[in-house]
């Protein structure tokens, strides 16, 4: 795991200042603290931190093939590169390391942009290709390693990290403020755009060309939904099938020359992580949890049962208030962005926490969105049940829900009524937008609704049900900010964490289940429940969801920790940004404050807005003290 980084400039008679890509490269240590290198040829140049996981004594990049002309920059973990080594020195290649860095490079010889097809892992790397005078980036399936680019001025510049590329001069601090409908109702931009003006990201599943100042972009990799997909077959040899995938994918998982862990919350994704990694261990594995002082929203005790069961040396962090509240600026300075979710704070200081003992991490994110985990999509479901109805009856269904005014059940009326498509992004949401709207002044009609229709017009004419798109829309926006999170917060401590739940085989397999084996009216994530029923306590795999949750209501209200940052949503700077309702923002913060309502959701997403233009905008980006 490690931080890359390059520039290329259009002029091939401009040459790079290496000082410059260095500059790029150390402001990314923390994803590489092992080791640095840096290579320059003419108007082209590469960074590289390196966190030593694999050949530790060897692949120090940059590192090119044998004869000089092909140099690569790498992020990430191959899976099955001792696989696709075999295959190429059968066809003549010759190795000088023991990494899977160097077998990308010959993969590329063999068989040029199409290498990365023949990986399994999450990467981001960068090639150069002296002969042919061509950048060559690509960022893997899912989107589990983050890419940045900017081009212009005469240069184009790519980093892991957009810390990195906001290194460079000519790049300008500015908001894009675009994308704010998108981040208020749905908490992440989508497609390539970033909060910076000029910074876009190189999509999951997409390459791209830089040559002669030329940029161009192809997607390899596209999520398959097929019409019926295997309703036909059975629960248990969907079960059985998984059970094999799932533990092979944790098993090639485990390769690596330090030691590692499990993030272990006492759900059932971590935890059936935890029960695989257990049975391939040598040693006695380390598991991490998350506790709070407050009652109703510590669950550690799940995370202890499944240690227990397990044998592994448990370690817990119990975060109060004020850790939280310290911690708070330093996470939206790792992410780059507004935070998105509220748990990315504790997901770093447990990180932290980890590095104490392991430098790998096994994560089950992914699994909710593939298998169908989370509360609001048994809205869907029962749409699904009662699509047979006419609509009038539909419709006084939902009216039935009308005094209920929690989020779920906002989201079943809304599934209720209307066309499938408007069911399928208010799922989708978490603020509706005509609150977005009240307080963001530069508001636009659709509110953040496009991109995301586009990506359901994707899957449109391919005839499957609600459930499979909403699943679809999830892992193509959703899921990978939940993704950005964990590269971020994690590498932020110098931890490596590695998503089993996200090998593309897992993938092809849950986009096959139909929507019946994943999402029922009265449970979630059907088909891994059963799996998970081998290895795992009923009280453990059935327990209610908790989302890793943070007391934000509750922090809000108070006149200390987290609750003191609502004093910059009163400042005369966030006055005088001209972005927000200021009238309407103090309202909502006296009404949350006296507890005439819950506003934490919204007050945390201007909060983040906040400290995110303070710490990019009005600031240089220092990391807080």
């Amino acid at each position: 795991m490690c931080g890359i980084c390059g520039i290329a400039y259009d002029d091939s008679a401009r040459v790079v200042d290496a000082g410059q890509v260095v500059r790029l490269r150390d402001r990314m240590v923390h994803r590489g603290p092992d080791d640095a290198g840096v290579y320059v040829h003419k108007n082209v140049g590469l960074g590289h931190r390196r966190l030593s996981i694999i050949d530790r004594s060897g692949g120090h990049q940059p590192l090119s093939n044998e004869d000089g002309t092909i140099w690569i920059v790498f992020n990430g973990e191959i899976y099955n590169y001792r696989e696709l080594r075999v295959l190429l020195e059968a066809k003549g290649h010759v190795f000088r390391t023991q990494s899977d860095t160097e077998t990308i490079v010959h993969l590329y010889e063999q068989f040029g942009q199409a290498c990365v097809e023949h990986l399994n892992g999450m990467f981001a790397f960068a090639i150069w290709d002296q002969t042919r005078r061509e950048l060559f980036l690509a960022r893997d399936r899912m989107g589990v390693k983050p890419l940045y680019v900017w081009h212009a001025a005469g240069a184009f510049v790519f980093a892991s990290e957009m810390k990195g590329i906001l290194e460079y001069p000519e790049v300008r601090r500015e908001l894009n403020a675009e994308v704010i409908p998108d981040y208020l109702v749905f908490r992440y931009p989508s497609g390539n755009q970033t909060f910076f003006r000029d910074i876009l990201t190189v999509e999951p599943g997409h390459t791209l060309t830089w040559k002669q100042g030329k940029v161009s972009v192809t997607k390899y990799w596209q999520l398959q939904l097929h019409k019926d997909s295997r309703s036909h077959v059975s629960a248990d040899r969907l079960v059985a099938e998984l059970d094999t995938l799932l533990e092979d994918a944790v098993r090639i998982r485990l390769m690596s020359e330090v030691p590692l862990g499990t993030y272990c919350s006492g759900g059932v994704d971590s935890s059936l992580l935890t029960a695989y990694c257990a049975k391939h261990s040598s040693g006695k594995l380390n598991t991490f949890s998350v506790g709070f002082e407050e009652e109703d929203f510590d669950e550690s005790r799940y995370a202890r049962m499944v240690s227990q069961r397990y044998g592994t040396a448990h370690h817990q962090l119990v975060v109060t208030e004020q850790t939280y509240a310290d911690a708070f600026p330093k996470a939206v300075w790792l992410l780059e962005s507004p935070l998105n979710h509220a748990h990315s704070v504790q997901l770093h200081l447990i990180s932290k926490l980890a590095k104490e003992s392991v430098t790998v991490m096994l994560s089950g994110e992914g699994s909710d969105e593939l298998f169908g985990g989370y509360p609001r999509y048994r809205a869907l479901a029962i749409r699904q049940a009662l699509e047979g109805l006419p609509t009038s009856v539909r419709n006084a269904a939902a009216s039935l829900l009308n005094p209920f005014t929690s989020p779920r059940m906002k989201k079943l009326r809304a599934a209720l009524c209307g066309s499938v498509d408007e069911a399928i992004v208010e799922n989708a949401r978490f603020l509706p937008p005509s609150l977005a709207q009240s307080v963001f002044v530069l508001g636009t009609p659709g509110f953040g609704w496009k991109r995301r229709y586009d990506y359901l017009c994707e899957v449109s004419s391919r005839g499957v049900d609600a459930l499979q798109r909403l699943l679809y829309l999830d892992q193509k926006t959703y899921l990978v900010s939940l993704l950005d999170r964990q590269d971020k917060m994690s590498m932020g401590a110098s931890i490596e964490a590695r998503v089993p739940y996200l090998d593309y085989r897992i993938v092809k397999f849950a986009m096959s289940v139909s929507s019946e084996h994943k999402v029922k009216v009265r449970e979630t994530k059907f088909v891994l429940k059963k799996l998970a029923e081998r290895y795992l306590p009923r009280d453990i795999v059935y327990r209610s969801k908790s989302g890793f949750g943070v007391p934000l209501a509750r922090w809000f209200r108070n006149s200390r920790g987290l609750g003191l940052y609502l004093d910059y949503l009163s400042s005369k700077k966030f006055r005088e940004r001209g972005m927000w309702n200021v009238g309407h923002v103090n309202r909502l913060i006296d009404e949350h404050r006296h507890e005439k309502a819950d506003h934490s959701e919204v007050l945390w997403e201007l909060l983040n807005m906040e400290i995110w233009l303070k710490t990019y905008v009005d600031r240089d980006g220092q990391m807080p003290v």
